[in-house]
């Protein structure tokens, strides 16, 4: 008994003295390993200029090296711009306090500002590469839009359209791609796009005849239908383009092997063909991919019809809603395999992970190489509604916009 005693208390002492050394000795976790995009980036000053709307004072928040900046640092007013530059940083990712109380956009972080351009400015919610006050755009720029529209599922849908175009109108939007872009299939007929039939309540309709009306802003557009849409809307995709870049060829493909409008695995693209001043041939495609077992084989289809559409020189931009993350296959297959860039993460590299719906970030621009670099990116419609019309909530997806640059290197 003496012996079965001495031995527990034994291997009671051990036991002890084993987790002693473990808290005294903690198990080495590896270093992080830093993301490769982040580790190209340079650091640098950046200067971030907000529109001065009559504010009395503002503030910029951003994310530093030891976290988000806990005091607002003030920005300084510099005629019709609230300005202040941030040294030595690599990407800049910020929001705004005005007037001590109130946050622009919000502290949302699916609100906040990415940037890795030594200058930005911010106005109506929109962030630019340029003075927007100054002028048009610089030559040799242009931006391209990309939206899930939601398909008439929203609370007051035609308000939720109306900030759409008040956006595109503000952001002065070169092209814009739109998906779950529908009429009601009990609409009346009104006109004709290409050989489609158009009814009254189409999405890209509406949309282009507000930026006509209200903002004297034309735009050419082409739309296709793939499916029904909770079984009575003509739910399809859209391309659309400012006056200024005239649409050639505008077609529509099944990129999907199935193709009865009955089935939600009935998936369209639309292409539209572009010439863009010292970049050649723009072949801009609007998509909506399915999620799934189905997605690989949309994905070679879609990347076929894009590649072989025209055998000019130039650029392939697609955009639209993928159903897919950006670690999956799918994101794999497109950047791996066929080489196509992610536009929003060039422009942001710390920003893969950014949703564009509450949680996960399956909306893209897939880009060819070229001489053609996204050089600003965001998203628009995030939520918050005390604000601009880009930021207000109009799907259940946000927008991605990007500003790209056409460069003299090839």
């Amino acid at each position: 008994m003496k012996r079965i005693t001495l031995l527990i208390v034994t291997v009671f002492i051990l036991s002890c003295s084993s987790g002693a050394e473990k808290q005294d000795t903690p198990a080495q976790k590896p270093p992080k390993k830093e993301d490769a995009y982040m580790q190209k980036l340079p650091s640098i000053d950046i200067t971030v200029r907000l529109y001065d709307n009559g504010y009395k004072s503002a503030g910029i928040v951003y994310l530093a090296d030891n976290g988000w900046l806990k005091e607002p640092a003030p920005m300084k007013k510099d005629g019709v711009w609230m300005t202040v530059t941030v040294t030595n940083i690599r990407e800049l990712r910020f929001y705004f306090q005005i007037d001590g109380a109130k946050w622009y956009p919000s502290k949302n972080a699916a609100a906040a500002y990415r940037a890795t351009l030594k200058e930005v400015w911010i106005r109506d919610g929109i962030a630019y590469p340029y003075d927007p006050v100054k002028g048009k755009k610089p030559a040799g720029m242009f931006d391209v839009l990309t939206l899930n529209l939601h398909t008439y599922q929203e609370k007051d849908p035609l308000v939720k359209i109306g900030y759409v175009a008040e956006a595109i109108a503000k952001a002065d939007a070169d092209f814009i791609a739109l998906q779950e872009c529908a009429q009601h299939s009990s609409s009346n007929k009104v006109t004709e796009w290409f050989g489609v039939t158009i009814r009254s309540d189409n999405m890209a309709k509406i949309i282009t005849d507000a930026l006509k009306k209200k903002y004297a802003k034309d735009y050419n557009v082409f739309w296709d239908w793939a499916h029904y849409g909770w079984g009575v809307w003509e739910e399809g995709v859209a391309v659309m383009s400012k006056k200024a870049y005239p649409m050639k060829h505008p077609a529509s493909q099944y990129i999907s092997a199935q193709t009865v409008k009955t089935s939600i695995d009935s998936r369209m693209g639309a292409i539209a063909l572009f010439e863009l001043p010292g970049a050649g041939l723009l072949r801009l495609v609007s998509v909506h991919v399915s999620w799934g077992d189905v997605q690989s084989g949309q994905l070679a289809v879609l990347h076929n019809w894009a590649t072989k559409v025209n055998a000019a020189p130039g650029i392939i931009l697609i955009c639209g809603d993928f159903n897919m993350n950006f670690d999956s296959p799918g994101y794999k297959q497109m950047t791996e395999e066929y080489g196509y860039s992610d536009a929003y993460r060039i422009a942001n590299p710390g920003g893969k992970a950014d949703g564009t719906t509450s949680g996960s970030r399956i909306d893209y621009q897939f880009l060819t190489a070229g001489n053609v670099i996204p050089v600003l990116a965001q998203r628009l419609f995030t939520g918050a509604p005390d604000w601009d019309a880009a930021f207000k909530q109009v799907s259940d997806h946000y927008g991605v916009l990007v500003w790209y640059k056409v460069t003299s290197d090839k």
